[in-house]
């Protein structure tokens, strides 16, 4: 099958370790190529681009950034549709909003804890 266009994707770190931001990158640069093998098993042309975006952080914690995390994905990279968001506990209140951002449809979201 041949490969569709590249899809835009990025990084929301809710974390208090912001030293490890790489290693945090260098996880979800590997997700994303996970993502296109199982992709191609399938016989989809599923590509992403090969970094991120962006990468944003919130404090973990604040719902309030975390929102507004999302607002600048919607409003400065609307063309990106699947956000990888590293979350401080699996049960966050950043997971709720990952929640929200993604069942309201305007993007893909998926979400790892590391605690």
């Amino acid at each position: 099958m041949e490969a569709s266009a590249e899809m835009k994707w990025g990084l929301i770190c809710s974390i208090d370790d912001q030293e490890n931001v790489k290693e945090y990158i260098d996880f979800s640069i590997w997700m994303v190529n996970q993502l296109e093998i199982s992709a191609s098993k399938l016989q989809l042309g599923h590509r992403f681009d090969e970094t991120p975006t962006f990468v944003l952080h919130a404090i973990p914690g604040s719902i309030d950034q975390s929102r507004e995390c999302y607002e600048t994905i919607a409003k400065q990279h609307p063309q990106v549709i699947y956000v990888i968001h590293i979350l401080p506990s699996k049960d966050s209140l950043e997971y709720q909003v990952l929640k929200e951002h993604t069942l309201a449809g305007a993007l893909v979201g998926q979400g790892f804890s590391f605690g």
